[in-house]
């Protein structure tokens, strides 16, 4: 689908440090970008190009809507595809934007002691976050609703952390019989934003 698509970074992190004969500690540390200037719509609505293929004929040639501006009324009025229900396809690729820029982290970190060769603790923790900015951009005669045209700006913004510990004893009494217990607890919280910064149109 022309002028749609994202760019994906990621970086990862991975440590294991045995600090002493008794201490092991390990991490994992994971970043994201993925980012775009147009992601393309779907769904049931006029700015969705699939939605727009109901009304269309298989055989006819995409090239007569290329120019999707209205003669003498450039950038001011959409010229619709021998219908009123869909917006031209170009025009949706080309002026109906929605833009994102997605940073997400999880990172997580394991910390064991052996107090003895039976008796141990492991505490953990670990986090996943996220951040997006989201912008959509829309023309003048981008429907009935907005005919001058809008741009809307959205933060997202949604965490998770979790942690625990756990107490372990085993101990083999002989070749037959050995024992062993557990105790711990885990904790999670979540929060999560979604604030719409501002609207124009």
């Amino acid at each position: 689908m022309p002028n749609t698509g994202y760019k994906r970074t990621t970086v990862a992190l991975s440590v294991n440090s045995k600090v002493s004969d008794k201490l092991q500690i390990s991490t994992k540390v994971n970043y994201t970008n993925k980012n775009s200037d147009n992601l393309p719509g779907t769904g049931y609505g006029n700015q969705s190009i699939m939605y727009w293929y109901i009304f269309w004929q298989p055989n006819a040639d995409l090239n007569w809507l290329r120019n999707y501006w209205q003669l003498g009324k450039e950038k001011r009025a959409i010229e619709f595809p021998f219908s009123s229900f869909p917006e031209n396809p170009y025009a949706i690729a080309y002026e109906f934007l929605n833009q994102s820029d997605r940073n997400a982290v999880t990172a997580n970190a394991t910390a064991t002691y052996a107090f003895t060769k039976s008796l141990s603790l492991q505490v953990r923790a670990s986090t996943d976050l996220s951040y997006e900015r989201r912008a959509q951009l829309r023309p003048y005669d981008a429907g009935s609703r907005y005919q001058k045209g809008s741009y809307r700006t959205q933060n997202i913004f949604s965490q998770e952390m979790t942690a625990d510990w756990l107490l372990k004893y085993n101990k083999k009494l002989n070749k037959d019989f050995d024992i062993s217990a557990t105790l711990g607890e885990a904790r999670c919280a979540t929060s999560t934003t979604g604030m719409k910064c501002g609207r124009i149109h």
